[in-house]
């Protein structure tokens, strides 16, 4: 997929992708505008191993709108297990988990449908971030595994090398009540924050087996998922969610500030579940479609699309409000294009970690609108117009030479004017010091449809002053671009740490408690409906394709007039963004459309004049 098709694909503004748990019902979302058709896969466990495994049945999603498919459940699916399978156009089928998965079962390899509310720890509503100022900040790297998996420690063996291995407060070497360790060491240490090592769920390590093996976590697998190495029962997805929470809460109770390390640079295979949703869209390539290797890892992710950005974005504000993020340490963040970097500055500026505010969605969606996506500049088009600049100054030379030898006359009569000085204030000379990001919350967010993916919007900022909110988002610490892990220059999003209590998570307004319904396979999704109305007007676009390049498309669809060797379709606006999805999976979409000037809106009658011929 090149860039002009994924620029195609259309954009979901939505912040609800992924499955929404309330006791009443399940809504199931996912992004896949490529796919012919979506079913969830329900399952009483993470694996086929664990006793009780069961397939609980399979549901289809209904393509919703932007390329989204959705499904809403009713009844109490908590702790269910779910996997997403996807047709395509082109015959091919995959089975993969949710990007926005917020757990799993053992390794992975399934979501669960999780009540955050049910997965937190004692106290969480209480916890609250260290207030410490910027000159007081250093910053100390550990990683999970290691912090506690001594048998001298003190640690309880069961939490040890595991998230709760950070949660004893009074620990000493062999118990000895003299020499401290862990987390009773690192309160005398001296240090501010603890950087933390990969946490989220990473691919080559067993968590089926205590001795599972050991990864350093620079191999990404589900994004917004805790490792399940870490947590003591890694087949409960809810255990592993709670845990994460309890370590962060310790690590505050102690004075200590919590920084994530991310990887948001690469994905471990090239074959990763965001790839499997929407092959082709998610991973960096070559003209030649080979993927681009600038991790060393062979699987660049393309966070200059706009939704690869947008994913970005929610799983850092995802961290930062579920789990209490202080901070967060970019991996090789110089494969992140800088757009994205500062569409996630701007949403971490306006974030408040609870309630959620009601413009939340506008707010993050106006970020990433701020910055918009830039494709790379080809060479030629940067080296060629230098090159002639250097040829017309070498000719110039000579005539230049000539000028400046020639006697110069200037009249008698000819007074030298004095020079202007300009007035140019202290403001307008003064070096840029700080940009503030945020975009202007009085501005309503402009919905984007397919056809606008082309275009793209100049960056744009203003201004603001702090608004002193007691919890302020997460603030950058100054360091170098292009950080690596290990003892390399690392660049960190770390927090403010304004003085001030978490307010209680907000409750869901959600009917009582179900029991899950029995469940029956139900009929295949319907296609999109097929607006014939008012056919006088101006279609708002027109597409032209052979029999060969429409395929297998439009046969859900009656034409409304026949020619001599053309067949005329009028879509309404869902139809034909799903149209030229399916033209983009098969690579069957010509450079033939022609948009009027302007885009229809959702509930207007508009329609796309859709003409198939006959002619090769």
């Amino acid at each position: 997929m090149n860039w002009q098709q994924a620029c195609e694909l259309p954009y979901y503004n939505g912040t609800d992708l992924g499955a929404n748990y309330t006791p009443a019902a399940t809504t199931f979302k996912l992004w896949a505008p490529t796919a012919a058709a979506v079913t969830v896969e329900l399952f009483a466990t993470g694996t086929d191993a664990e006793p009780n495994a069961h397939h609980l049945g399979a549901h289809h999603l209904q393509w919703e709108r932007d390329g989204v498919w959705s499904l809403t459940l009713s009844g109490d699916w908590k702790n269910t297990y779910y996997l997403y399978h996807l047709q395509f156009h082109d015959g091919r089928t995959a089975d993969a988990v949710d990007p926005y998965a917020r757990t799993a079962g053992a390794n992975g390899q399934r979501a669960m449908v999780l009540d955050l509310d049910a997965a937190a720890p004692e106290g969480w509503a209480e916890d609250k971030r260290p207030v410490i100022p910027p000159h007081a900040r250093s910053v100390w790297e550990v990683h999970v595994a290691d912090f506690s998996a001594d048998e001298h420690s003190g640690v309880p063996a069961e939490y040890r090398g595991k998230f709760m291995g950070f949660v004893p407060g009074d620990t000493t070497l062999d118990g000895d009540g003299v020499h401290p360790t862990c987390l009773n060491y690192l309160k005398d240490l001296g240090v501010s924050h603890v950087q933390l090592q990969p946490i989220f769920d990473y691919e080559t390590v067993d968590e089926s087996r205590p001795d599972g093996g050991y990864n350093w976590g620079y191999d990404p697998q589900n994004y917004n998922v805790p490792e399940g190495s870490f947590a003591t029962d890694p087949f409960h997805g809810e255990v592993r969610v709670r845990e994460c929470r309890a370590m962060v809460a310790a690590l505050h109770r102690a004075g200590l500030g919590v920084v994530m390390d991310v990887v948001y640079n690469h994905t471990y295979h090239s074959d990763s579940n965001l790839e499997r949703t929407v092959p082709g869209y998610w991973n960096r390539r070559w003209p030649n479609d080979q993927m681009t290797n600038g991790s060393g890892c062979g699987c660049d992710l393309a966070s200059e699309r706009p939704m690869v950005r947008k994913y970005i974005v929610d799983s850092i504000l995802y961290w930062a409000q579920t789990y209490h993020i202080d901070g967060f340490r970019f991996d090789l963040m110089a494969l992140e294009d800088a757009d994205t970097m500062n569409a996630i500055r701007a949403a971490l500026d306006g974030w408040e970690k609870t309630p959620v505010p009601e413009d939340f969605h506008r707010h993050v969606m106006d970020a990433v609108r701020a910055h918009p996506r830039r494709r790379p500049t080809p060479w030629k088009k940067v080296v060629l117009p230098l090159a002639a600049c250097f040829a017309v100054a070498i000719l110039a030379l000579p005539l230049r030479t000539q000028l400046l030898n020639a006697p110069q006359q200037t009249p008698a009569s000819a007074e030298t004017p004095q020079a202007a000085q300009s007035e140019v204030s202290a403001e307008e000379t003064a070096p840029v010091m700080e940009a503030d990001l945020a975009p202007d919350m009085e501005t309503p967010a402009q919905d984007e449809s397919a056809g606008q993916q082309l275009r793209e919007a100049p960056a744009s900022s203003e201004a603001g002053e702090s608004t002193g909110s007691a919890a302020q988002p997460p603030r950058m610490l100054t360091g170098e671009n292009g950080a690596g892990s290990g003892d390399t220059p690392q660049t960190y999003l770390a927090a403010n740490n304004a003085a001030g209590e978490d307010a209680p998570a907000a409750q869901k307004d959600a009917p009582p408690a179900a029991d899950a319904p029995p469940v029956q396979d139900e009929p295949p999704a319907s296609e999109p409906t097929v607006s014939t109305a008012n056919l006088a007007q101006e279609p708002f676009a027109t597409l032209t394709l052979t029999e060969a390049q429409a395929g297998k498309a439009l046969e859900a669809y009656t034409p409304v007039e026949q020619r001599d060797g053309e067949a005329v379709y009028h879509l309404d606006s869902a139809a034909y963004v799903q149209l030229k999805c399916a033209l983009i999976a098969t690579g069957s979409l010509p450079d033939t459309e022609e948009l009027s000037e302007t885009a229809p809106s959702e509930d207007s009658e508009a329609f796309a004049l859709v003409i198939v011929t006959s002619a090769s």
